[in-house]
């Protein structure tokens, strides 16, 4: 059945028109007859488009193009074209913000920019991948503005590249906020899809994303499966081949490689981001996917050294068949050679030199080792802002900084090292967030590549940040440098982590102090003869069990408050795919 004719220039205006969703949708529409206006932002691309040709591959479209252009197609960069049609549809992305959130306000920016260009009468629909309830938060804002409205959620199914043949092929879900906009979207989409299923509007958004995630998940079991035959030295696709010829219940399983592209992690962390990020399986399977080419460089880096060798990739789409880069993991295999991760050296080579340099400096100042002890403390203030400043610059350079924690007890006391360490710690925790939230954000993504638990903070951190910022920190599987950074990509506040992050170094900080006056009081009676005090001792020796008894009922909590996945040795990351296996065909 058409949908209803209208006096308006066109029947469809397509909003992103020129995109991998909207032009072969606009293509098909056009086909069947109707009157079509594709609207985007990219003047470029709508004279390419204008002149014939398609700006991306997509089997089958171009010959269409030429075929309804200038017919039944427009091509528009003015929004005023809106007005004209009777059919809105919306086909947009829809991105997560660096803090893995759907970023609902690009959607809310569209609406407010258009509104102008939108009648009551209009039918909208949405097509884009949203998050669980979008479009009726877009139904009431439309409301908030005046009159009544009619929203529809259309969600596209199709893989990229191969749009034009899936949607005559595949079922089309329909819904509606309202049930006019979902019997008229059902009306439209039936002249182009061959079977119309009216469901829900959240059960169209759902069924979206968990589409989308059930496909990432399916190319992580693949990639850990490919991970551990790799230990065996078995060929994962010969494996592959073998376990589903003839055997239906494993046809499923896909070849391993890279999953990636604009839409199957996004939507993962979509739907994570609804579930409070409870979503273990899907952070689970990203920390494979996304794993898997720092995996292939490891394994190219044990039996080759890279510094020496030109890598060559071949394919830098995020997938077979197409020309998209977009989200690539090809790219990211790329930065992860020799010499990304060579330059992540020169911090600490530059903190070690720079130590080298104070200790010559400072022999040379003070001649001998029994002089220099005393010398340091003599220069009390000169010497604690040396000690402070090293243990700051170690910190954030990723040195352990212990042996150095250590050594201001045994130069300083338990008190006076404390009264040193503390607002050294601060300072270094600051700077480290600083540094990773507005300085350097693509170095510490690398970091936090080389521990990859730390990439499942922002699952804990979202439902109760001081607590588990806090527990983290008293816990010792956490590297301290590294923590600060990871964190700072999250989304906890500066003021929690900062006052969590104090709190949570108090107790390591005294144990390494009371095991560096510890040593100073023993090294006194084997060098000076006099025996330390026995309640000094004593006192010391209290201290570190009940700092040791701390830790380990932090470390009891946190197993508790987070899966057991961020608390385990992160494993050895395995081979990548062979060189003859295929990047994973990702539906988009």
């Amino acid at each position: 059945m058409q949908p209803a004719k209208t006096n308006r220039s066109y029947d469809v205006v397509i909003i992103g028109g020129l995109g991998h969703v909207g032009l072969p949708l606009g293509l098909a529409f056009a086909r069947k007859g109707l009157r079509v206006a594709l609207l985007d932002v990219d003047a470029q691309k709508a004279e390419q488009v204008r002149s014939g040709h398609m700006p991306f591959l997509e089997a089958g479209a171009e010959p269409i193009l030429n075929e309804v252009l200038g017919k039944t197609l427009d091509v528009s960069c003015d929004p005023a074209v809106i007005a004209d049609a009777h059919f809105v549809i919306v086909t947009i992305g829809t991105p997560v913000d660096e803090y893995h959130n759907p970023k609902f306000t690009v959607l809310q920016q569209l609406f407010q920019a258009i509104r102008p260009h939108l009648r009551h009468e209009q039918i909208i629909v949405i097509r884009s991948t949203v998050f669980p309830g979008t479009s009726a938060q877009i139904f009431r804002f439309l409301c908030s503005t005046g009159g009544d409205w009619h929203v529809a959620y259309c969600p596209e199914r199709t893989a990229q590249g191969h749009t034009i043949e899936e949607i005559a092929t595949l079922p089309q879900l329909v819904s509606g906020v309202d049930d006019r906009a979902k019997s008229e979207a059902a009306r439209l989409f039936a002249l182009i899809a061959p079977k119309i299923l009216l469901v829900g509007v959240e059960e169209a958004e759902l069924a979206k994303l968990f589409a989308n995630s059930w496909r990432y998940i399916q190319f992580a079991v693949s990639n850990q499966f490919y991970m551990i035959a790799e230990r065996l030295h078995i060929d994962f696709d010969n494996l592959r081949k073998m376990l589903t010829d003839g055997y239906g219940r494993a046809a499923s399983l896909p070849s391993a490689g890279f999953a990636a592209g604009p839409c199957l992690l996004k939507d993962t962390l979509q739907l994570a981001a609804f579930q409070n990020n409870t979503f273990l399986l899907g952070h689970a399977a990203m920390l494979i996917n996304e794993g898997l080419p720092q995996f292939v460089v490891d394994t190219l880096r044990a039996s080759h050294n890279l510094s020496e060798k030109t890598v060559g990739i071949l394919g830098m789409a995020f997938k077979a068949d197409i020309d998209d880069t977009r989200d690539s993991l090809s790219y990211n295999g790329s930065q992860r050679g020799a010499r990304p991760v060579d330059r992540l050296k020169w911090p600490r080579l530059l903190v070690a030199l720079g130590i080298v340099a104070g200790a010559i400096a400072v022999a040379r100042r003070f001649g001998d080792p029994q002089t220099l002890l005393s010398g340091m403390q003599l220069h009390g203030l000169q010497g604690a802002a040396i000690l402070g400043s090293l243990y700051v610059l170690a910190t954030l350079a990723l040195v352990p900084a212990n042996p150095l924690i250590a050594l201001i007890g045994f130069l300083y006391g338990p008190l006076l090292g404390s009264l040193i360490l503390l607002p050294a710690n601060l300072i270094a925790t600051a700077l480290g967030f600083a540094i990773g939230r507005f300085l350097a954000r693509d170095w510490v993504r690398q970091i936090i590549a080389r521990h990859p638990r730390l990439g499942l903070l922002d699952a804990a951190i979202e439902k109760s940040g001081f607590k588990i910022v806090l527990l983290l920190r008293l816990s010792p599987f956490f590297p301290f440098g590294a923590f600060n950074y990871a964190l700072s990509l999250t989304r906890v506040r500066f003021r929690s982590f900062l006052s969590a992050c104090f709190l949570g170094a108090l107790p390591g900080t005294i144990l390494w102090l009371c095991l560096g006056s510890l040593s100073s009081d023993v090294s006194s009676l084997f060098h000076a003869g006099s025996l330390p005090g026995r309640w000094k001792v004593l006192a010391l020796l209290i201290g570190i069990v009940v700092t040791l008894a701390v830790l380990a009922w932090s470390v009891r909590i946190l197993k508790q408050q987070l899966p057991e996945s961020m608390l385990e040795p992160s494993p050895a990351v395995a081979a990548g795919p062979p060189a003859s296996s295929p990047v994973n065909d990702v539906a988009n």
